[in-house]
């Protein structure tokens, strides 16, 4: 377990981006490195207090620094563009990836949020660039997806974050039934594992009833019209449409049929 300590210390570097502004070191070397079959452009290196930096060819823009202890990397690694953007920052822990990781487009926006423990990401959050945060994911300590998978929709007002869909994982397989949204907080579509899911449409009136078999449709699906009488019925196997029946349409007059199915409210 991560000591305060520790913890304060990632946080303290998180929030103080270095921008690329910082002092050039005064120690200075050309190195040369290679590849198979080619030898890259040179690269100036300068070293101060066990940091690694990279410049460009011409030594003017900070490219990464790297802080070092026993040669390995131990603390937070950072990315610029020749514009001073901070691409990316990963805080290493002797030598693994332990802590916060941050990535950015060449504009700034915000991309990914990681949460690393010992090497493997535990807790990730995707953005849509200026758009806000899409998704976010956790995960167990072996890399497979493990708690809630949770997408929002994007370009909403700032701090307003709506849930477009959501679905529980345990040790990389999802438990429980996917449910989705509309805009509006309704509940747009339950897709359990097995068993009868449902879809429905923004009043709340059910649309089509499902069977699923590990999680892909088998079985009846019978879909409706907004009076709640039917209008087609298909057959699927393992996913795959093996029938499709369409019924009559009503005649003008006839009573509607009352449909009675779970509803199920929003979580949270």
């Amino acid at each position: 377990e991560q000591s305060p300590a520790y913890l304060a210390d990632i946080a303290n570097r998180f929030l103080s981006t270095n921008k690329g502004s910082a002092e050039k070191p005064a120690v200075q070397k050309q190195v040369v490195r290679f590849r198979p079959g080619c030898v890259e452009a040179a690269k100036t290196i300068r070293t101060q207090d066990k940091i690694l930096t990279y410049y460009d060819a011409e030594g003017i823009h900070i490219q990464s620094e790297t802080p070092l202890l026993n040669n390995r990397r131990h603390g937070v690694v950072k990315y610029w563009t020749q514009d001073g953007i901070c691409l990316k920052e990963t805080t290493y822990r002797f030598g693994r990836r332990h802590g916060i990781e941050v990535q950015r487009d060449r504009a700034g926006h915000l991309m990914t949020e990681r949460l690393f423990e010992k090497g493997v990401c535990r807790h990730e959050k995707k953005y849509a660039g200026s758009k806000g945060l899409w998704r976010e994911t956790h995960f167990d300590a072996t890399g497979r997806l493990d708690g809630e998978d949770i997408v929002y929709y994007v370009g909403q007002a700032a701090g307003v974050l709506k849930i477009k869909s959501k679905a529980v994982y345990r040790a990389g397989k999802r438990v429980g039934a996917l449910i989705k949204y509309f805009k509006n907080g309704r509940i747009a579509a339950v897709i359990p594992m097995d068993g009868t899911g449902y879809t429905y449409d923004e009043k709340g009136r059910v649309m089509t009833r499902d069977t699923y078999q590990n999680g892909v449709l088998h079985g009846v699906q019978m879909t409706y019209d907004t009076a709640g009488r039917p209008r087609e019925k298909r057959m699927y196997d393992k996913g795959r449409v093996m029938s499709t029946h369409a019924y009559p349409v009503p005649s003008a007059g006839t009573v509607p049929v009352q449909m009675f199915f779970p509803c199920f409210e929003r979580e949270g």
